[in-house]
């Protein structure tokens, strides 16, 4: 996949009647403050806004019903992800709305996924074929505080729900499986769902 640059980061909450600019055009960017300023909910809110569940919200982050906006360089062209009311929507620089979506599995997903070109598919425990959630496509550019320091592919948790998530992660960003392996094997996922059937029946059978 191309490289996606972060540039601005709009926070708005029409609850508390404040909004935030937080400019990520730097190579390198600091944030500081007390705890309870609002650090963590900065980083959360940049992935937030592509369809990326954090593992923990801060309560009072919810209340305020924060709408968000992320403008990002991709593909030698500026986008606009915006999240606002249960709502998901890509624009462009002239404000044309490219596509939108409110369910992460059925329609935002798949449409982002084929607007960055990421073609990862997996199976879900019924055996269906499916394109996973935004959150597969940032795990390895985000470390939580609620976890990964503790373990590994834990940055989404709630996102992570598909059988083998973890080995096909580390297969996919490592390179060994990438966009090119499920394009030209589209069967792929039902293999490893296979698997996963044989070696449940196994264990069964052993206990």
């Amino acid at each position: 996949m191309p490289t996606v640059k972060f540039k601005n980061l709009y926070l708005l909450s029409q609850v508390e009647k404040r909004a935030l600019h937080v400019p990520l055009r730097s190579q390198k960017l600091l944030i500081q403050g007390a705890n309870g300023f609002g650090k963590s909910v900065i980083m959360k809110s940049l992935y937030e806004t592509l369809g990326a569940t954090p593992n923990k919200i801060d309560d009072r982050w919810k209340k305020a019903n924060v709408s968000s906006c992320l403008e990002f360089e991709f593909a030698g062209a500026i986008w606009f992800s915006v999240k606002a009311h249960g709502m998901l929507s890509l624009f462009d620089d002239k404000g044309n709305r490219q596509f939108w979506g409110q369910r992460l599995v059925k329609d935002w997903g798949p449409k982002l996924a084929e607007f960055f070109g990421f073609k990862l598919e997996m199976v879900d425990k019924d055996g269906e074929t499916l394109t996973p959630p935004p959150a597969y496509l940032f795990a390895p550019f985000y470390i939580d505080q609620d976890g990964s320091w503790d373990n590994t592919w834990v940055s989404f948790r709630q996102d992570f729900y598909l059988p083998e998530s973890v080995r096909t992660l580390a297969d996919y960003h490592s390179g060994i499986r990438p966009d090119g392996y499920y394009a030209a094997n589209p069967a792929s996922s039902m293999v490893v769902w296979l698997r996963m059937q044989v070696t449940t029946s196994c264990r069964m059978r052993r206990s």
